[in-house]
């Protein structure tokens, strides 16, 4: 059984491992856990969520040939070098 707040969610078990499927939770939550077997019951465990982190983003290749569509206000803040390859991507309004 898992215990979130004063909600119990009841695993199943398959192969002698345990899942169970939780809403999302929100930072410091704290999750319960505890198995019973043929009425007896182990002791719980506790864990606290955390933040997860953000995978870095991924930037596809860019060459001389590429344009990228901008603001006249952002083109003049764009360098006119030749070695310029990768700008900021800020959304034209």
């Amino acid at each position: 059984t898992v215990t979130i707040g004063s909600q119990n969610y009841t695993a199943t078990v398959s192969g002698g491992a345990y899942s169970v499927t939780i809403p999302k939770q929100v930072v410091g939550t704290e999750i319960t856990a505890k198995q019973t077997l043929n009425s007896k019951t182990s002791s719980s465990v506790n864990t606290t969520v955390m933040q997860g982190t953000v995978a870095a983003p991924t930037i596809k290749a860019v060459t001389t040939d590429d344009t990228i569509p901008l603001s006249k206000e952002q083109e003049s803040m764009v360098p006119r070098s030749p070695s310029l390859l990768v700008r900021t991507l800020i959304p034209v309004r």
